[in-house]
């Protein structure tokens, strides 16, 4: 006991000795670490207890709202190509950094950066460019496709090269077709045409082709006065329907399209993962174990520092 207090003393003298502008430079420092450090403390709790608590869906029979689905990744259009290897994938995150920049010490801020991995709340100046996907993909579990929007979502990927050229060092990480994706987010079907929607559409367009063609509408101008009255419309209508109704044939059926988006509630994660539930789980708990202390000791020290100026 007797040891503890001597230490607290002994760095109470030492804070208040502090030069006024080092003095201030380190308060503002742990203030900033010990709020950084609560948030991801508070953020990853909750969001490994929403990742618990969600059941995985299937895309067949997900119900609107937040959902949790897994499957394998398909390009909507044919696979992206990756800036940096050239190699075919579904999203790649490509930076250039500059290795001038990174040789110099950034102190406290540098620390915090290589242990948050909250994903992009802070910003390096070090990197030159950062190069990010922001096109669409499917995720495929066998019952159904789900497009999955990566742009403002937290993307991890196990696909990831380092190499060096001159003073910039380049990563490139990256989701390649087929790799299985753990996803949660905000789950939206959108439902396609009904057959009579889709009957009622092909006559439309049918007519217009007629009404701007010049022997289109000339074959029901029955009188040939080169004027198309109402009942020859009517006549021209009912044809344009009934050629509708033949190429939509009885067993159309209406296309769902399904997609996972940025929740609406701000506190939901938006999460496209390589790695499963488990893994994400596992990793969160490694972040949360050493907030929580973080946490307690720059708090602890700031509540000294604010103690001397009183």
């Amino acid at each position: 006991m007797d040891a503890l207090l001597n230490f607290y003393a002994d760095l109470m003298t030492r804070m208040s000795s502090l030069e006024t502008e080092r003095f201030w430079i380190l308060l503002i420092g742990l203030a900033w670490a010990s709020a950084f450090f609560l948030i991801q403390f508070v953020y990853l709790v909750r969001k490994r207890r929403l990742m618990a608590d969600t059941p995985t869906s299937k895309i067949r029979s997900a119900s609107q709202g937040f959902v949790e689905i897994t499957g394998r990744t398909k390009a909507l259009d044919g696979p992206l190509i990756s800036p940096g290897k050239g190699l075919g994938c579904v999203w790649y995150r490509y930076s250039v950094e500059d290795l001038r920049d990174s040789e110099h010490s950034q102190g406290m801020l540098d620390a915090f950066r290589a242990l948050s991995n909250i994903g992009g709340l802070l910003k390096s100046d070090r990197f030159v460019s950062v190069d990010e996907s922001i096109y669409s993909f499917y995720v495929d579990d066998g019952t159904g496709l789900c497009s999955v929007d990566p742009s403002l979502g937290q993307v991890r990927s196990n696909r990831k090269d380092i190499w060096k050229k001159g003073r910039h060092r380049y990563i490139e990480e990256r989701i390649a077709e087929g790799d299985e994706v753990y996803c949660l987010g905000e789950f939206k079907t959108i439902q396609g045409v009904s057959r009579q929607q889709a009957i009622e559409q092909t006559m439309r367009a049918t007519l217009h082709q007629w009404k701007h063609s010049k022997s289109g509408l000339k074959q029901f101008d029955a009188n040939g006065d080169g004027i198309i009255d109402q009942m020859e419309w009517d006549s021209a209508r009912a044809k344009a329907l009934d050629l509708a109704k033949k190429e939509v044939s009885e067993s159309y059926q209406s296309i769902e399209h399904h997609e996972l988006v940025k929740p609406f509630d701000s506190m939901q994660p938006y999460v496209i993962s390589v790695f499963m539930e488990e893994d994400l789980a596992k990793r969160y708990l490694f972040h949360i174990a050493y907030s929580l202390p973080g946490f307690l000791v720059s708090g602890a020290l700031l509540t000294m520092m604010l103690y001397t100026l009183t």
